[in-house]
């Protein structure tokens, strides 16, 4: 069984070296793979088009789906709910929350990125100390809690868009809820990249204790683990990987709903292979979503409405 899951991560990790390199040859400068290389030493105009549009999004499509599709991979593990997802808690409501409201006051867009990317930590924050104020049991507390508290997000986020200038700001608003990695550049890929490959690293640091969490949270106290700590700490990784993805790209679904799915009929139910199987999936899977967003139309297509419309039926 390790060979077989060592086999297909590799393939995976492959595939998306391909894809990665494939993707920055096709839009509307097409090139093949040698023309791409000779011009990007050159420094001509396709080498700006590559290194400063298509390279950021290609980096960018990299870690969220990696991020999207571990924090999917996590809660679904976790609440052995297998139809849990990035937006569980209402990281994505609070980020979308944030967002809009930076939007809704006009501000630029570093701003709208940072009050995203708090916006949902808020949410976990606000979970988080309901469950320790009311002294729920933590795993129910967490689900029901984040519902709670996604519901009171969505609230808001449609009480922002109802207030808004529907000639300036609601036309913005509404495009950052399509999702796009359309503006994505350097300065703010990097940051992202950073939070985004921390948290990664310390939940697959933390795959077996979270193994054992998944068997309950009385029998993982039994067998020694510290099961508070742990599903907090998995949380807020898994909340912080939400956070910063939906703060560059707006709202995409149904990558961290469906990948891990995909990944369990391919590899064991073990969540470190989980987790390095979904993340070069979900990663190969945006790449070719954003590849097509940005080629199959005059005009750029926002990448969760493409997601949406395969992912649905692919989850049927």
């Amino acid at each position: 069984m390790k060979k077989n899951n060592l086999r297909i991560t590799l393939i995976l990790y492959c595939i998306l070296i391909v894809v990665f390199i494939v993707s920055l040859s096709i839009g509307r400068y097409q090139t093949d793979i040698a023309n791409l290389l000779k011009n990007t030493a050159a420094r001509n105009q396709l080498a700006l088009v590559v290194i400063n549009i298509r390279l950021p999004r290609a980096i960018a499509a990299l870690f969220i789906g990696a991020a999207l599709a571990t924090a999917g991979t996590v809660f679904q593990t976790l609440f052995r709910n297998p139809m849990a997802s990035p937006a569980t808690l209402g990281a994505s409501s609070g980020a979308a929350f944030g967002a809009l409201l930076a939007i809704f006051l006009e501000q630029s867009y570093g701003v709208v990125i940072a009050t995203a990317f708090f916006g949902g930590l808020l949410s976990i924050v606000v979970v988080i100390g309901v469950i320790r104020h009311l002294n729920i049991e933590p795993m129910l507390g967490l689900i029901l809690t984040g519902m709670v508290v996604s519901s009171l997000f969505g609230g808001l986020n449609s009480l922002l868009k109802l207030l808004a200038d529907p000639l300036k700001t609601l036309p913005e608003m509404t495009y950052w809820l399509f999702g796009s990695l359309a503006n994505i550049g350097y300065p703010e890929l990097l940051i992202v990249a950073v939070v985004i490959a921390t948290a990664w690293l310390l939940l697959y640091k933390l795959s077996f204790r979270i193994n054992v969490l998944s068997m309950g949270y009385e029998e993982a106290k039994t067998l020694g683990v510290d099961a508070k700590m742990t599903l907090y700490i998995s949380v807020l990784a898994a909340t912080l990987l939400t956070a910063a993805s939906v703060a560059i790209s707006g709202i995409i679904g149904w990558i961290g709903l469906v990948i891990p799915h995909i990944c369990r009929k391919l590899v064991s139910q073990d969540s470190k292979w989980l987790i390095l199987t979904a993340s070069p999936m979900a990663a190969i899977f945006l790449l070719v979503i954003d590849t097509l967003s940005r080629t199959l139309y005059t005009a750029e297509i926002p990448v969760g409405i493409l997601i949406s419309l395969i992912g649905a039926p692919v989850f049927l």
